[in-house]
């Protein structure tokens, strides 16, 4: 007598096959995590603009001084980096220096990750902890 249907063992490998593919496209294609990720990346590439401009800027005024200043190109590129981030940081600026930093988010949870810092030196770098308040290097 021949069987028709499938056993229940089967079935159950059929159905463990399934979960285990629809686990991994889940984790592959986590939309929340990518925003997390494509907003970080929104601000860093804002703040290293920033670095940018305010060289720009020193080469015609020779000063840093309104890095951070409201109306400045810089100051524009700071808040865009804000709006992109998981928390607001700094931006500090003096004549002869300046820094800006963001809290990036955890890409895995949306919590509060690293200290993304740029500064007139060059660093473009994310850190454990943000600089100090009123910091104009990213130490």
């Amino acid at each position: 007598m021949k069987n028709k249907g499938f056993t229940l063992i089967e079935l159950l490998i059929v159905i463990s096959i399934l979960a285990i593919l629809m686990a991994g496209a889940y984790l592959a294609l986590n939309p929340a995590k990518k925003n997390r990720e494509a907003k970080n990346s929104t601000a860093k590439s804002s703040l290293s603009q920033m670095r940018t401009q305010a060289a720009s800027d020193y080469a015609s005024d020779a000063d840093y001084s309104k890095v951070c200043d409201a109306g400045e190109k810089t100051k524009d590129l700071y808040d865009n980096a804000v709006a992109n981030a998981q928390a607001a940081g700094e931006c500090n600026d003096a004549a002869e220096a300046w820094a800006a930093w963001v809290t990036l988010y955890n890409a895995d949870d949306g919590t509060a990750g690293k200290t993304f810092c740029v500064d007139l030196d060059g660093n473009a770098v994310e850190l454990d902890s943000a600089p100090a308040s009123g910091s104009t290097k990213c130490q």
